[in-house]
């Protein structure tokens, strides 16, 4: 059974008919809105819907009725309470899997609570605290937060740090070579990423998607769902927070007691919080949306030392520029001081150009590597074919059989000079070497290309002091004491300070 016939159930559906081989009859959908015409093919085939709300005086019985023991309950609904869905499948032997962990009503009291209570964080927690009640878990498997992102991405950290530690190794640049040979051999990832160097990992994403149906007055208009971003962009802004950080930004919250207390929360929208990060078409401004891997990822990249203190953790945060259409919507959203638009709208087969770009950016390293996923559309209609690809160090798609691509010739001109790259750019097997010219040096890696970094000391100045690659404002010492704060305050922006060093990609400010 499929919980949410939206943008995701949409593309999913299809795909276990067709990929995995499931008959449409053993497909059952459910959402309170009717929207049978999203799946349109699959319920011709054979697969049933039904327009139902889940609620919490409902859940038991309305589940008992539709799955049994063995069942698969695929979760892609909003707003229906995690924990209670869990502890029911492990009640009832259903198997259960979900993008996001969710609350019954993520908006009760919300003016009232304080942010760190608001944040995922206190939902893990919650989680494990269930989980640990079980005294064993040998029930049904339930496989929580799992889609592109939280879900894929953190594969895509794996595959980066593999091939960063190979490369490290291959150019006799890791520090300590032995160590790093055995933890790659072991798959012992966290280990991988302190020994590499890795400080900063960025979910960058850039939805360049476009429509020729303009957005209206009164309208929020997104290439998924409003809903669920107005739930995650309207919460705080959560990071999780590395060792080698040296100082808070502005209206920071800091986790205490219980749990990892790997994570910190800003008193202010996602939505409202930007820094700069990269993807492969270039650079970009993204938004701090909390997301679950901030908290998982960055834990399962944890190295404690022999007294289980964390003797290393990497910073782990999403940076999302949404489509132009979502950033319109979000602006006038501002102007409504918060107030959601009476219209939504999610684009579909009115777009007619532009892409979706999702990867992982690893700052810190001595090389860059990126592992991405493109869906791309063009004006014939729309398409989804996810590919990967790599780039050279001008941002040219380059043929792994040999020979260039460029597609941004044009633009440089046909006889403008290209930068030397800084490392490798890789995609899977496929390598670009790195220029006869380059010193060994201080390079990035993502799972896209980075840029050169060049410090230039000017004579008779001291040299510019190294910047955090973190999100930074008012800088303040590292303090557990949380102080209340108006997230609607404007926040200055400043130069942020702190240990770590540029990355040509990953600079993160946050404004």
């Amino acid at each position: 059974m499929v919980l949410g016939c939206g943008s995701v159930a949409q593309c999913t559906v299809p795909l276990l008919i067709r990929g995995l081989g499931i008959e449409p009859a053993r497909i059952h959908v459910v959402d309170p809105v009717d929207h049978r015409a999203r799946i349109a093919s699959s319920i011709g085939a054979g697969a049933t819907f039904e327009q139902a709300r889940v609620t919490p005086e409902n859940l038991d019985p309305f589940l008992a009725a539709r799955l049994g023991t063995g069942d698969l309950l695929l979760d892609l609904a909003w707003n229906i309470d995690c924990p209670t869905i869990v502890q029911w499948c492990r009640d009832h032997g259903v198997r259960y899997l979900n993008t996001s962990v969710e609350l019954w009503d993520p908006y009760d009291e919300m003016s009232a609570t304080p942010p760190l209570e608001r944040t995922l964080y206190v939902r893990h927690l919650a989680l494990r605290r269930m989980r640990d009640a079980w005294g064993d878990n040998r029930g049904p498997s339930a496989v929580v937060e799992h889609g592109a992102n939280p879900g894929l991405v953190s594969h895509f950290a794996k595959q980066a740090l593999t091939e960063i530690a190979e490369r490290l190794l291959a150019d006799g640049l890791a520090p300590e070579p032995g160590a790093l040979e055995a933890a790659l051999a072991d798959r012992r990832h966290a280990e991988v990423a302190m020994l590499s160097g890795t400080k900063v990992i960025h979910i960058a994403e850039r939805d360049s998607q476009a429509s020729n149906v303009p957005k209206r007055v009164d309208e929020f208009v997104n290439t998924w769902s409003v809903e669920g971003f107005y739930e995650e962009g309207v919460a705080p802004a959560e990071l999780g927070w590395g060792t080698h950080e040296r100082h808070l930004p502005s209206n920071a919250w800091v986790h205490t007691g219980e749990g990892p207390c790997n994570q910190i929360c800003i008193a202010r929208p996602g939505m409202e919080t930007w820094v700069r990060s990269w993807v492969p078409s270039g650079e970009i401004r993204g938004m701090v949306i909390r997301h679950g891997e901030a908290f998982t990822l960055c834990e399962h990249l944890t190295v404690r030392d022999a007294l289980g203190h964390d003797a290393y953790r990497p910073t782990v945060h999403y940076a999302y520029h949404p489509a132009d259409a979502a950033v319109n919507s979000v602006l006038e959203l501002r102007m409504r001081n918060w107030e959601m638009q009476p219209e939504w709208r999610i684009l579909n087969d009115e777009i007619v150009s532009g892409r979706d770009e999702l990867g992982v950016l690893l700052n810190g390293a001595p090389l860059p590597v990126v592992v991405d996923r493109l869906a791309a559309v063009d004006r014939r209609g729309p398409r989804d074919h996810p590919r990967t690809e790599r780039h050279d160090a001008a941002g040219g798609r380059v043929d792994p059989r040999g020979g260039g691509m460029d597609d941004r010739a044009s633009a440089r001109g046909p006889a403008g000079p290209r930068r030397p790259p800084v490392g490798v750019r890789a995609a899977r097997r496929h390598a670009v070497p790195r220029h006869p010219a380059q010193r060994p040096g201080r390079l990035d890696a993502v799972v896209g290309t980075a840029r050169p970094v060049r410090r230039v000391q000017r004579r008779g100045r001291p040299p510019r002091p190294q910047r955090s690659l973190a999100v930074h404002q008012l800088p303040r010492p590292l303090t557990n004491r949380a102080r209340p704060a108006d997230p609607a305050r404007p926040t200055t922006s400043t130069r942020p300070v702190g240990s770590g060093s540029w990355a040509a990609a990953g600079r993160a400010r946050a404004s």
